[in-house]
């Protein structure tokens, strides 16, 4: 398990440079967040011009092939956490395991912003997206699922646990890059 750690995820040569310049991304964008998600405006982080359309995306895919309201509103969440989990088995599948940091911190910030939807489902204060719809009659994902699953008055408290899950897989990205970063430096090449 060891050969196959220190052959596979040490970063070397220039891929110091990208692996570091990932990190203070990654960190800024933390930094950015920590403590400031609860304003009324919310927070996003850079991926979000990603996997706001991709959110969308689910919502009409899923309304193309089913008229089951829920299923429809729960779409956009999924497929905006599901992306960058499929970003991440295809850098394993073509074998680049140190990518699969940078979808770590992707997945991260994907669940902080769906948790940051999630605390505001009772006090409504986001701007939401409205591609197709007037934004006066428009109620948030999670504002419908709430009500309809009989939890409205505990979303707040299920945003804040599921920011702090997207805390956790960002500083889980960021302990793998300075773990590749440190094997890099200590495991000599091989020959």
């Amino acid at each position: 398990m060891w050969n196959f750690i220190k052959h596979n995820f040490a970063v070397r040569g220039w891929q110091r440079l990208l692996y570091a310049f990932i990190f203070i991304l990654l960190a800024w964008q933390l930094s950015r967040f920590w403590g400031n998600w609860k304003g009324s405006c919310g927070c996003a982080s850079i991926f979000y011009v990603i996997h706001a359309p991709i959110h969308e995306i689910g919502h009409t895919v899923v309304g193309l092939l089913c008229s089951s309201r829920t299923a429809i509103v729960l779409a956009g969440s999924v497929f905006q956490i599901l992306t960058p989990v499929f970003v991440m088995a295809s850098f394993a599948w073509h074998k680049d395991y140190p990518a699969i940091s940078l979808g770590l911190g992707w997945l991260g910030f994907a669940t902080s912003e769906m948790g940051i939807y999630m605390y505001d489902a009772n006090i409504g204060q986001l701007n939401l997206v409205t591609p197709f719809m007037d934004a006066s009659d428009l109620e948030g994902d999670f504002t419908v699922l709430f009500r309809t699953w009989n939890c409205l008055e505990s979303g707040c408290r299920i945003g804040e646990i599921t920011v702090g899950i997207g805390y956790a897989l960002v500083f889980a990205a960021l302990a793998m890059i300075i773990f590749m970063l440190a094997l890099g430096f200590l495991v000599p090449p091989e020959r």
